[in-house]
């Protein structure tokens, strides 16, 4: 007996000193669960997990299991372990927040956590480059707890992040919408810029092998990573990855990613803003400062929660238009910008300025604009300086350019006028080329004089940008390029009418501009007559007179065309209180010299146009007259229910043609369109708006527009009109 008891005792010893030698606690449960994000991982990417003894080695125990969605989760359940030190290793494609779309290839991520303190454990960009420091400072289990967070300190303060390095990075995650979501977030995507799958995983090992000896990163390596996270597009990266997730069934927010990058190169990453919660303000005590014409000092108060300059890091240079288009010759002006410096003083808080004395008559203005280091605030300052009334000196070339604008105009008219004429059959069938558009055939889309048309047009308008956009760079915008953008306008209606959803570009630029649909270029037009109404009745005089009316008639036909009939009729009663404008006896002597009639047409007198040759001899091809505004003004008064007032109109035009008082006012105001402003382009207008085109002209719906060019299908993407 007393034998037996030594044997029990002696054994009891030896599994007592076997626990003891490897120091290994047992536990009733260890469990595991978390994500891996460097975007997301995808489903099925590989997790395992290797039991670690307290110095961080592996014992040899390992379970594997795959990631269980597209949002990188993964779940082991309870593990059978005896040792709450882990090594967590995941391989797999992710989600690229640069590119927005899946890797092809995998990329392995570590993370070692220790689950007696937690059940939950990502792994991400983050816990892998502190794994390697991590196990180069481990020194025993009563300092994992102290290693882990010098570790994770270390990591993140070689991002310029220490103010985040409250929890631990394997808390971390893309869908917290917090801290931890921008830090990793900032991190994943600057690391990741430039640089293919392969590239980037042998990059991510080398930044992992400085981190173990020093835990820090050399200052050119830091220097390329911050540059590289001022260059990012935040926005485009953010609404990419809340989209991918959405994918995914999952709703996230992403913080304000700006507090996340290191702006101004200080080694702290969001400083430049102030604290990470609160609004940012950025903005002028007031908005404008005005300098009189003898200059002077002047200095205006910046209120601000955060750092600024006159530009951002990433700011990219303003593209300036490079002509590449013939356009007719324009003008050089003898005229100064305002001369001035500009200082910064923000220990005061404020913009300094020293103004010259004014060099010439114009008034002139400048902005200046300060930003936020991220570029996502701003503030700008608008100077006005008054022009000294003693050095006037005149623009020279306006008239000149706008001579030649108008001759390319009245060249696209003389085609486009000539094509709507055939077009609604208001003259005899030709026999000749011009028979196809009578006859409506598909065969006009190779026809050279469609082509020519389209092309002389967009030639008027590149020149009437060219010389708005001169005018403005100059700062007398107010003064002539009204005039310019009224030449455009002019130009535009007739292609919409004919071609429906046309190229409208606003400045000149060799760039192919996106087509607007027929709708949109109808609103845009009307605005721009709008603006031009406001600018142009400080030219009432005699001289401007014809711009002034032929801009409201305009905007009235504009507004027929939208269906928008109170702000046409608006327009067209403004219009008839010019005076200067009656009837004539007859439409020969309204397209004639001494039209009364005429409000803007274009002079065909000893130019060899096709439509003089085709449809009539008029002197004048006409943009607008007398008469189509009361016709458009019955028109538009009988859609608003005013019918005795709409006959009114409709019988004044009529009386003084002699022709009989109308009674139908439907089909007598369709009869006097097509009997008096045939082959004025007024006729298709009216068919288009009031769907009498399949009717009358006997086509089908989609030959209610013309073909594009054949040149012009493809350019930038653009389709052919349906039908042909």
């Amino acid at each position: 007996m007393k034998k037996q008891m030594i044997l029990w005792t002696c054994m009891l010893l030896l599994v007592l000193v076997g626990c003891k030698k490897d120091d290994v606690q047992y536990t009733d449960r260890y469990e595991l669960k978390g994500k891996v994000e460097k975007g997301p991982f995808v489903r099925g990417s590989e997790v395992t997990v290797y039991e670690l003894s307290e110095r961080l080695e592996r014992t040899g125990i390992s379970y594997t299991k795959t990631v269980q969605d597209d949002q990188g989760n993964f779940d082991f359940g309870i593990l059978d372990i005896r040792s709450p030190y882990v090594e967590i290793v995941a391989t797999g494609a992710f989600y690229n927040e640069l590119t927005g779309e899946q890797t092809s290839g995998s990329l392995s991520l570590r993370s070692i956590a220790d689950l007696s303190n937690q059940k939950s454990v990502n792994v991400n960009v983050f816990t892998h480059l502190e794994t390697r420091r991590l196990l180069e400072l481990n020194g025993g289990e009563k300092r994992f707890k102290a290693v882990s967070q010098q570790a994770h300190g270390e990591v993140l303060k070689a991002f310029g992040l220490q103010r985040f390095e409250m929890d631990e990075v394997n808390t971390y995650s893309l869908t917290d919408g917090i801290k931890g979501a921008g830090s990793l977030l900032v991190v994943s995507a600057s690391l990741l810029k430039d640089k293919t799958e392969t590239r980037f995983a042998e990059y991510l090992e080398g930044l992992c092998e400085k981190l173990k000896e020093t835990g820090t990163l050399p200052d050119d390596t830091k220097e390329e990573i911050r540059k590289n996270a001022v260059s990012i597009d935040w926005t485009k990266v953010a609404e990419g990855l809340v989209a991918k997730y959405k994918e995914t069934g999952l709703e996230i927010t992403v913080p304000d990613l700006s507090y996340f990058i290191d702006w101004d190169g200080d080694g702290e990453a969001g400083n430049e803003f102030g604290g990470i919660v609160g609004d940012k303000k950025l903005k002028f005590k007031t908005d404008t400062l005005r300098v009189s014409q003898d200059g002077g000092e002047y200095a205006v108060d910046i209120l601000a929660n955060l750092s600024y300059d006159f530009t951002y890091p990433g700011m990219e240079e303003e593209e300036v238009p490079k002509s590449g288009v013939e356009v007719d010759k324009l003008f050089q002006f003898k005229s100064e910008e305002m001369d001035y410096t500009v200082t910064l003083d923000k220990v005061q808080g404020q913009l300094k300025l020293t103004v010259q004395p004014a060099k010439g008559y114009w008034i002139r203005d400048e902005r200046i604009t300060l930003y936020s280091l991220d570029g996502e605030v701003s503030a700008t300052l608008l100077i006005t300086q008054d022009g000294d009334m003693n050095k006037f000196e005149v623009p020279e070339g306006v008239e000149e350019a706008v001579s030649g604008i108008l001759g390319s105009i009245r060249e696209a008219c003389d085609y486009m006028y000539t094509i709507e004429a055939y077009y609604t059959q208001c003259f005899p069938e030709p026999q000749n080329k011009w028979q196809k558009y009578y006859r409506h055939e598909k065969s006009v889309m190779a026809d050279i004089d469609l082509k020519r048309a389209w092309e002389v047009a967009y030639k008027a308008i590149a020149s009437a940008n060219n010389g708005y956009d001169i005018l403005e760079k100059e700062k007398m915008g107010n003064l002539c390029s009204p005039q310019f953008k009224l030449l455009r306008s002019i130009m535009y209606y007739p292609l919409i009418v004919l071609w429906g959803n046309i190229p409208y570009p606003e400045h000149f630029s060799t760039a192919a501009a996106p087509r607007l649909t027929e709708q949109k270029a109808y609103e845009k037009l009307a605005a721009d007559l709008e603006e031009i109404h406001r600018l142009i009745l400080d030219w009432r005089s005699a001289e401007y007179q014809d711009y002034i009316g032929i801009g409201e008639l305009m905007l009235g036909k504009v507004y027929m065309q939208l269906g928008r009939y109170n702000e046409a009729k608006r327009g067209l009663e403004i219009f008839l209180k010019n005076e200067g404008y009656a009837f004539n006896a007859s439409r020969k002597e309204a397209l004639n010299s001494g039209s009364k009639e005429l409000v803007f047409g274009f002079d065909l007198l000893d130019y060899p146009s096709v439509y003089t040759s085709e449809i009539a001899d008029h002197r004048y091809l006409p943009v607008g007259s007398y008469t189509e505004a009361l016709l458009l003004l019955a028109e538009c008064t009988n859609r608003i229910g005013d019918r005795a007032k709409a006959m009114d109109y409709l019988n004044q035009v009529r009386k003084n043609y002699r022709l009989s008082e109308a009674t139908d006012f439907d089909q007598q105001l369709k009869a006097t369109w097509k009997e008096l402003l045939k082959g004025e382009f007024a006729y298709f207008a009216f068919l288009k708006r009031n769907d009498l085109c399949e009717k009358e002209l006997g086509i089908e719906a989609w030959q209610k527009l013309l073909p594009f060019p054949e040149s012009e299908v493809g350019l930038g993407g653009a389709e052919q009109n349906p039908g042909y």
